[in-house]
């Protein structure tokens, strides 16, 4: 009896909590489709309002938000979830440096090793800016295909 009047409270606290989180937000209009404006900005794919990575350097280096600051869509919503962003870092590595770096071995006769260092390089620059865009071309992808 004490156990389930401990739950029944809890459980009436949760709902108010709920609700006042609810009442803080605001309701926006959700936008549907894909939008390059709100990939390229790393705004929420529901609301197109809210940041998904969290500001200032902790955004730089990837650290994202839980959850939507303006319609409250979870961001991080299960272990494995952004193993399709790998996927997605994969192909704009290779779209982006695999071309140049052969340009510079076949066209401007650049020694291998020379090559092989800018490729290097060009990779280490390039990773932490293809993590933040493939973790939020997914995520618009994965809202396109199922809306929350």
């Amino acid at each position: 009896m004490f156990t389930s009047g401990v739950w029944l409270f809890e459980t009436a606290r949760m709902l108010r909590m709920d609700r006042s989180d609810v009442n803080q937000r605001r309701a926006p209009a959700y936008a549907s489709g894909v939008s390059i404006e709100a990939i390229i900005r790393g705004l929420c794919p529901r609301c197109r309002e809210g940041q998904i990575f969290k500001p200032g350097l902790a955004g730089i280096i990837g650290l994202m938000n839980d959850e939507c600051p303006v319609c409250g869509l979870r961001f991080l919503r299960e272990t494995g979830y952004f193993l399709g962003a790998m996927y997605i870092s994969y192909g704009l590595g290779v779209i982006t440096i695999l071309p140049g770096t052969t340009a510079l071995v076949l066209i401007l006769d650049w020694p291998l090793a020379l090559a092989l260092t800018w490729m290097v390089l060009q990779t280490l620059i390039s990773v932490p800016i293809f993590l933040r865009f493939s973790r939020v071309i997914w995520l618009h992808l994965d809202q396109t295909i199922d809306p929350r």
